[in-house]
């Protein structure tokens, strides 16, 4: 079994002077870090990419780092830092993989592209249709339909602070595991809903969105996005849950819970 780990993280503010340059992705003033180095400044840490590591080590696979870059906020990147580092991951993962576990923000942007990750994984989807890839994504991802439509298992933080970065690169990565070996849970991506910002009564609405997923959906990787406004993103999602998990037999949902602009949160059987 052989698994392709990569991290492309930038939080980008389309309002922002600060330039990112491919140097900002790396270590103090150095290029991103690749194969045994970069496997060396994360394992161990508390990053999602550190979670990858482990759940790969944990199954005896076989995994290349390609590259591991990390931007702190700044203004969007022109177009060939992204190709540098997108091509890195496209060239691992065409030269062979059975899975790909992706440590993302959700929220960059390119001089030209609004979703940077969403084309990533689109490229990754052509090179490998059948190949399962888990995504570990911020909770202030900006989820575009790119993202959904390509990925296997999308999950995000879902604490603030976030304290959950490494437990979320294991809720990416454990089900991908589990479809190598035959024991992945049938599921589908509900249509995303909007909402409002979580402030005043939306953060009670929330807190009781995240309690009933938590008990309903044990045993799926299920995500609530958030958006990231200063990224002045057009078509993505301000907001939004995910799964469902369906019948074996009859593909109908077994359950399901929406968070809509109305004040109300609901769970049907």
């Amino acid at each position: 079994m052989k698994i392709v780990i990569a991290q492309m993280k930038h939080e980008t503010n389309t309002f922002s002077s600060v330039p990112t340059p491919l140097e900002r992705f790396g270590p103090g003033t150095g290029d991103p870090l690749e194969g045994e180095a970069a496997y060396r400044a994360y394992k161990g840490t508390g990053a999602a990419i550190a979670a990858f590591i482990d759940l790969a080590e944990q199954a005896g696979a076989q995994f290349e780092i390609p590259i591991a870059a990390a931007a702190a906020p700044s203004a969007p990147c022109d177009d060939d830092v992204f190709e540098t580092i997108a091509g890195k991951i496209c060239a691992a993962v065409a030269r062979g993989c059975d899975a790909v576990l992706l440590d993302l923000h959700g929220a960059m942007v390119t001089r030209t592209r609004e979703d940077a990750e969403g084309e990533l994984l689109r490229r990754l989807r052509a090179i490998a249709p059948g190949v399962p890839i888990g995504v570990a994504l911020d909770m202030h991802t900006n989820l575009f339909p790119g993202m959904v439509d390509n990925a296997t298992v999308l999950a995000g933080y879902q604490t603030y602070p976030h304290i959950d970065v490494y437990e979320t690169g294991i809720r990416a990565g454990r089900p991908v595991l589990a479809m190598l070996s035959g024991r992945g849970v049938w599921a589908e991506m509900l249509p995303l809903l909007t909402m409002r910002p979580p402030r005043g009564v939306w953060s009670f609405m929330m807190r009781k969105a995240c309690c009933v997923h938590r008990k309903q959906a044990v045993r799926l990787t299920s995500t609530i996005a958030f958006h990231f406004s200063t990224g002045r993103s057009s078509s993505s999602t301000p907001g939004a849950l995910v799964p469902a998990l369906l019948n074996r037999k009859s593909r109908r949902p077994k359950f399901f819970f929406t968070v809509a602009n109305s004040a109300s949160i609901w769970a049907g059987s």
